[in-house]
């Protein structure tokens, strides 16, 4: 949830903490207990969808850290022999691009790390049938691009991971709104009737309604 997602759902928290603590004064009106059953009902929906998000994304972190020392391991061995071959050769583009070590591979930002290896791919392809001295096999590019595309959806950098977080928003987005619209026009209606009667109950309520901004 985005920040001010996070500080209404800990202003519904508060007021249904508030409500739970007055049932003698909500039990008054029989309609009261549906209408904060129904707050629970969909502030657990929430907690769910939060949760499970949290629980992806944190597997989804170890993946990304193994996905991507698989990729760096596979980039360091070919580069490194590639190197070799520009130098062999005489081509300035190759052995610019590629000396690289280790330490400059795990530094590299995700997307340049994917570049690199896209790169890598294309340049040593266009020239295999010259790397047999190099030990630089179709099976080494071959796992240069599985484990480059395995990086990529485990970073999250694929259309599918994108389109997963769209939907996570637009529910979330969802459930909040109802949320709102069983607090504004259902309970605190309801906590209105209590107003001259209640004092104390009805500014008690009001005060956990507040957002409090963290």
């Amino acid at each position: 949830m985005t920040k001010e997602q996070n500080n209404y759902y800990r202003m519904v928290k508060a007021a249904t903490a508030f409500l739970d603590s007055n049932t003698n004064t909500t039990s008054t009106l029989p309609i009261f207990a549906a209408s904060v059953t129904e707050l629970k009902e969909k502030t657990t929906e929430l907690e769910n969808i939060e949760n499970a998000r949290q629980t992806v994304k944190e597997g989804k972190s170890e993946i990304k850290a193994k996905e991507r020392e698989e990729l760096e391991k596979i980039v360091f061995k070919i580069s490194s022999v590639f190197y070799m071959y520009g130098r062999m050769t005489g081509s300035k583009e190759i052995t610019n691009v590629f000396d690289l070590n280790s330490s400059d591979l795990s530094r590299f930002r995700e997307a340049e790390l994917v570049r690199t290896a896209e790169v890598l791919h294309e340049e040593t392809t266009k020239v295999s049938d010259q790397l047999a001295d190099y030990n630089i096999t179709t099976e080494m590019l071959t796992q240069l691009e599985k484990e480059k595309n395995d990086f990529v959806n485990a970073a999250g950098l694929s259309t599918t991971d994108s389109s997963q977080s769209v939907v996570y928003t637009a529910k979330v987005k969802e459930i909040i709104s109802a949320i709102r619209d069983i607090l504004e026009n259902e309970i605190d209606k309801l906590v209105d009737f209590y107003k001259d009667g209640n004092p104390d109950f009805y500014n008690g309520y009001y005060n956990s309604r507040n957002i409090i901004d963290r």
